[in-house]
């Protein structure tokens, strides 16, 4: 099959003819979104068939109009897994796949490809996040092309190509680009958004506006298409994707489409060449060496799982950096934790993980036990860099969670330098953006710090093995090439090792469980507050009495305060087998575990039937990645169709006098500053060149 390395789909479920036009002349495959209107779909085929185009795909959305007559200038269709549809042995047929059941099926019926369509694309869309699916699809269905539509931008284009992937899929990503055609109205909303203001609506997903029309309680699809009439944020509702919040970067860095396009092929080319190069995810690399231990690995904090020292120790004796996980605890309990963690460590790196929102009594009363025990790192979530700085100044290295771009540009002016950047498909508590856009996002930020090498990040969410963590080290190779300290942080994939058994983290039916998933679910108690947990009994309890509040018409915040309600002491029982009776803490059976536990998990967790040790897990990660780099086959040079201007650019690398970078230059400048200043020693040797006594002219 030919390769169609970027394939670009008109967005928001709409024809755009200009906008495919641009697509073939950049060097993309254009395919046009032919959306629900068959009079309008019928013009854009005419107009394509017009202008002389030699092919073009199409993409259908459901099945309401497979009975359009397609061109022969047509030689692909894209549309979801289940619609049927008769075509020419020429055209090929391409399946959008929302779970692995479906790209099995898919490639039974002999398509000619599958792209993988994760949580945070636009329209329908799967369960699981693109990362989290990708990896499912592409390690169990071989000898098919697999490309991915989802939150791809330029480095996570890099990564899924190095790893596997035919190509990748672009639609919301390009709707600012001034070759996209959507309404003024529509781009100018676009340009502010950060993704979080789309919303599932089913398994859809669109741009949700405080204004936007008020649906019916559990609408069905073919009922939402009637809100798909224009693109008016104001009237309509927009299928688009968390991707759109990487419009803005994308076009603001390549301001056209051809340049987008070459972009990325320089990128997959030039990513995979720096991680071979590199071999960023390793033992004693940058991070590793600034945390004084052997693999640049953390072990994310774990409520009540991560809450025995003997745990902790034994992760910290296998060489990744440890947590402890406070969350809520207090007094003697808290304190104990703390200093019997010390106690084993030695001179080994250990860490403490808190709360930045917990109160504010709470967060004085751990400082206090924090800062008596001088762990080497703590980790705050949801915290902010007021609340790392007494703790920097001790030097203990503090690092802080960051859910969001607008988030990490203000700690980084506030001075803060060590990040934790985790996707919501982690277990526990979820922030709002899938790893792929976030990483995008908050890589795209930290290229432009003057300062990366005093930059360290942990990428966390759907890491769990050697082939996840390859692609970190492919996608995040400019950040290390930059300076910057990349590692990993796991948490779903400790569950199960031995280790979390034997030391009692986990109970062994906890373990049992987690082997046994065949999926997660969100437990939302309020907007922006949902916790991923298996789909175990508690959690269809949960949702019911959820409903049974909703439809007794009581009051939002009194829902969320009762539902939290419901949820404590739940991963105690879990994990530990232990439930709260009054004021003591009682050990219940296992039926009674199964049934009232709440197990938090990532959606890693369907990867994983067997059990491992804590070293097996840390070599596999911090070793095997690099064969997963070394095996990526490096694609051609991409060769530029656009003619180079005859312009030398001068300067690039400059070292300015008395100014670190060009904006303290650009000072000097203005304040008139005098800069001449006698060239140092260091930098070449006087003597060679000047001597007053000397005749000779040249002295």
């Amino acid at each position: 099959m030919k390769k169609y390395l970027i394939i670009g789909i008109t967005p928001f479920e709409k024809p755009d003819v200009s906008l495919a036009l641009d697509l073939y002349n950049s060097g993309a495959f254009p395919v046009v979104n032919l959306g629900f209107n068959m009079i309008a779909a019928e013009e854009a085929l005419e107009k394509l068939v017009k202008s002389g185009l030699s092919e073009f795909g199409i993409c259908f959305v459901s099945a309401d109009l497979i009975s359009i007559k397609l061109p022969d200038q047509v030689s692909m269709v894209i549309m979801p897994y289940g619609v049927k549809i008769k075509r020419k042995k020429t055209i090929k047929l391409i399946y959008q796949v929302f779970d692995l059941e479906s790209a099995k099926l898919a490639k039974a019926e002999a398509a000619d490809g599958i792209i993988v369509k994760g949580n945070e694309g636009a329209g329908n869309v799967g369960y699981e996040s693109s990362f989290v699916l990708f990896q499912r699809v592409i390690q169990e269905i071989k000898d098919i092309p697999v490309w991915v539509q989802g939150g791809v931008g330029i480095h996570t284009a890099a990564a899924l190509s190095a790893l596997g992937a035919a190509g990748v899929v672009l639609d919301s990503q390009l709707a600012l680009f001034p070759e996209c055609s959507a309404p003024k109205l529509l781009k100018e909303v676009c340009t502010k958004l950060s993704g979080t203001e789309t919303k599932l609506i089913g398994n859809c997903r669109v741009l949700f506006r405080p204004n936007s029309p008020v649906l019916p309680d559990n609408i069905s699809y073919n009922n939402l298409k009637a809100y798909f009439t224009d693109l008016n944020p104001e009237k309509s509702y927009i299928p688009m994707g968390q991707d759109i919040a990487l419009a803005t970067d994308l076009v603001n860095r390549y301001k056209k489409l051809n340049k987008l396009i070459f972009g990325i092929k320089e990128a997959i080319y030039g990513h995979l060449n720096q991680a071979k190069s590199l071999n960023v995810i390793s033992a004693g690399n940058a991070m590793a060496k600034d945390l004084n231990i052997e693999y640049p690995i953390a072990q994310g904090p774990m409520t009540r799982v991560s809450d025995v020292a003997p745990f902790a120790n034994a992760v910290s004796e296998a060489g990744a950096l440890s947590f402890i996980a406070l969350s809520l605890l207090k007094g003697e309990r808290a304190k104990e934790l703390i200093m019997e963690t010390k106690k084993l460590a030695g001179e080994k790196t250990w860490g403490v993980g808190i709360l930045g929102f917990a109160s504010q009594k709470l967060r004085d009363e751990q400082m206090q036990y924090i800062l008596e025990a001088k762990p080497p790192v703590v980790l705050i979530a949801g915290g902010r860099p007021s609340q790392a700085k007494p703790l920097e100044k001790v030097g203990i290295k503090t690092f802080l969670h960051v859910p969001s771009v607008s988030l990490l540009d203000m700690f980084l002016k506030e001075g803060a330098k060590r990040f934790v950047f985790e996707g919501r498909e982690c277990g526990g508590h979820v922030g709002p953006l899938s790893s792929m856009v976030l990483w995008e996002k908050q890589i795209e930020r930290l290229l432009k710090e003057d300062l990366p090498e005093q930059i360290s990040v942990f990428f966390a969410g759907g890491i769990h093995d050697a082939f996840s963590t390859a692609f970190i080290a492919v996608m995040a190779a400019p950040l290390a090439a930059k300076g910057v300290k990349v590692g990993v942080l796991m948490g779903t994939a400790y569950l199960y090792t031995k280790e979390a058994v034997i030391t009692g983290a986990i109970q062994d039916k906890f373990q049992e469980q987690a082997m046994q998933a065949t999926d997660t679910v969100l437990l939302e108690t309020a907007p922006g507050h949902e916790t991923r947990c298996l789909n175990s009994p508690f959690a269809d309890f949960f949702n019911i009495e959820k409903e049974k509040l909703q439809e007794a018409g009581i009051d939002k915040k009194e829902i969320w305060e009762q539902l939290e309600t419901l949820n404590v002491g739940r991963l105690r029982i879990a994990a530990k087998g232990i439930e709260r009776r009054g004021d003591e803490l009682v050990t219940i059976n296992e039926a009674d575990q199964l049934n009232l536990g709440m197990y938090m998990i990532g959606q890693v967790a369907v990867m994983h039937n067997k059990i491992i040790s804590l070293l097996e897990l840390h070599q596999d990660v911090a070793e095997n990645n690099y064969q997963h780099i070394l095996k990526a086959v490096s694609p051609q040079i991409p060769q530029s169709r656009v003619k180079s201007l005859d312009v030398a650019i001068v300067g690039m690398a400059c070292i300015f006098p008395e100014a670190k970078n060009m904006d303290e230059y650009w000072r000097n400048i203005i304040l008139g500053k005098d800069c001449i200043t006698e060239v140092p020693d260091e930098r070449w040797n006087k003597e060679l060149y000047y001597d007053t006594t000397s005749a000779a002219g040249d002295m």
